[in-house]
């Protein structure tokens, strides 16, 4: 069976969609790679299998970039983040075996997902302790999305989870990056107008009673947790020694404010809002009558 191609033409090898050119492809040879004297077009997927020789880990993955295993076993080990924290920690001792290789055309991306779906399911790759995946491999790209995400439907295990977690523990944004997403974010919420009237999520939709009291809840223990912390801090916090006292005593010996400053000061004090004692009928700033009246009032009897 023939079929055209901007290479030129191949012959398709039973179910093995490895391609042989034919004499009239003899022009475009260059656009093949040569595998146990087979040839292929340039643009294929191979579906490949990594094992560490030492913890005896496997990963089950794709590549378009390799298309025989000595060149696979010289240039690439594979690119699970998983899987790379693992060859980090345990070294790149790993052994590369072909599982199978598909040329890569519009008719054959139903052919290759199949496949790699196929051999995801019956080695259970994700749940398994043997395996290093944390999603199901498809033999497509990376970034389908919705029906096409080999995930879609579908709940990570515990195991799976903890993979994850492992992936990820340590990880922190930089400084940088930080500021990077903060601003790419408050961007994007300009363009769509910001998150006001129907741009809001909650546009025209109103908080269930459980969900408040959830919030209500979740706010509630914070505050609580925050005194906690507060007050774990200044019983843990030591206490200022006699010699520090005098230390700073002696460096704070003689200084005066400057006319400057006390103008400032007062400026501050007159600006500060004033109330009057319910007892004493005394009026003064709000932070001293608050200290020395109301409840604290001499007048109280």
């Amino acid at each position: 069976m023939y079929k055209s191609a901007k290479q030129g033409w191949y012959k398709l090898l039973n179910q093995d969609k490895l391609i042989l050119p034919t004499l009239e492809s003899q022009s475009v040879m260059k656009s093949f790679k040569v595998q146990d004297e087979r040839y292929l077009i340039n643009q294929g997927i191979t579906l490949y299998i990594a094992t560490h020789n030492k913890t005896g880990k496997k990963y089950f993955g794709k590549t378009q970039r390799f298309f025989n295993e000595e060149e696979l076993q010289r240039k690439y080990h594979g690119s699970g983040s998983y899987w790379k924290k693992h060859l980090k920690k345990h070294g790149d001792d790993v052994t590369m075996k072909i599982f199978k290789v598909c040329s890569l055309n519009e008719n054959d991306k139903d052919y290759v997902k199949p496949i790699a779906l196929k051999f995801s399911e019956e080695n259970d790759i994700v749940n398994s302790k043997e395996w290093a995946n944390l999603i199901v491999e498809n033999g497509l790209d990376g970034n389908s999305k919705g029906e096409l995400h080999p995930m879609f439907g579908k709940n990570h295990s515990k195991e799976t989870k903890i993979k994850i977690g492992e992936v990820n523990k340590g990880k922190y944004f930089s400084e940088e990056t930080r500021l990077k997403l903060s601003i790419s974010i408050k961007n994007a919420i300009k363009l769509n107008g910001g998150r006001f009237g129907e741009n809001n999520p909650m546009f025209g939709k109103k908080h269930s009673e459980e969900t408040k009291e959830k919030i209500r809840l979740k706010s509630s223990n914070k505050k609580q947790e925050t005194k906690q912390n507060m007050r774990n801090s200044a019983k843990n916090k030591p206490q200022t020694s006699e010699e520090t006292k005098l230390k700073i005593s002696k460096a704070n010996l003689g200084k005066k404010r400057d006319e400057e400053t006390k103008k400032k000061m007062g400026e501050l004090q007159k600006n500060k809002p004033r109330v009057e004692c319910p007892h004493c009928k005394k009026i003064g700033a709000q932070n001293n009558m608050t200290r020395w009246h109301f409840n604290n009032c001499k007048d109280v009897k």
